[in-house]
């Protein structure tokens, strides 16, 4: 988990440093903490595939907009990632609300409950967490080195490139994405992904039928695509079969 903090004065950067420090050692949780002093080192930050929990706080060098135009450009990029006010301006809550921006916590500098809110957000998030079965997106990247963030729950299956060496092909309801990666250890970002053959994974939970293929030994696994023809490269074969049991 990745705290990206987004404050501009030293004595609150350390009181934050030590609150997460404090809830990782109760909740046994491994966490990096990361500064930033701009919006595109805030986004940059946010690209990791890791959990990250930003720390952002309204007023940034007499800004008081800097930190509410920042979250919002988290939101918009960024949909899984999560967002914590931590900020003097408690009159700015309402602009908040009404900013669909959607932090999970707004907590006030002066509260003097502020170490149990704080804690309460985190236990907040690893049990999210916990319940999605690890990650809900993956980054890959394309020919051109581009990042792509796919959620998984998208993902029908992914199949190795028949014409590229250590590329993938993952199969939308109606794309197929062209990526860099291989199948190896891939299916560890979700216990949705499930190998299927040497060159397959499928998302169990995309999985409509199963039906004959051409070559009797293995099955053709049915997941409603949009182009049904494509269907046919979600081949299960024999020795992976357990695996769907």
């Amino acid at each position: 988990m990745i705290f990206v903090v987004y404050e501009d004065e030293d004595y609150f950067k350390q009181i934050i440093e030590l609150e997460i420090k404090k809830v990782a050692k109760s909740l046994k949780i491994d966490v990096e903490i990361v500064f930033a002093e701009t919006t595109d080192e805030v986004l940059e930050y946010n690209k990791s595939e890791e959990v990250i929990v930003n720390i952002i706080d309204i007023e940034y060098d007499d800004n008081l907009d800097a930190g509410i135009v920042t979250a919002k450009s988290v939101r918009d990029k960024f949909m899984g990632n999560y967002i914590l006010f931590f900020t003097s301006h408690i009159e700015k809550t309402y602009e908040v609300l009404n900013s669909f921006i959607e932090p999970l916590a707004y907590i006030y500098k002066g509260d003097p409950n502020f170490s149990a809110i704080f804690e309460d957000a985190i236990q907040k998030i690893v049990k999210i967490q916990n319940s999605k079965g690890r990650q809900d997106k993956i980054i890959f990247s394309n020919k051109d080195g581009d990042k792509l963030f796919v959620i998984i729950d998208e993902i029908h299956f992914i199949t190795t490139n028949l014409f590229r060496q250590k590329y993938l092909d993952i199969y939308l309801y109606d794309n197929v994405l062209e990526v860099k990666g291989s199948l190896k250890d891939l299916n560890k970002y979700s216990d949705t992904l499930v190998q299927i053959s040497r060159s397959t994974l499928v998302n169990k939970n995309k999985i409509r039928n199963i039906v004959k293929d051409e070559n009797p030994k293995n099955k053709i696994i049915i997941t409603k695509l949009k182009d049904k023809e494509l269907e046919k490269n979600c081949v299960l074969t024999p020795k992976f079969k357990s695996n769907l049991t």
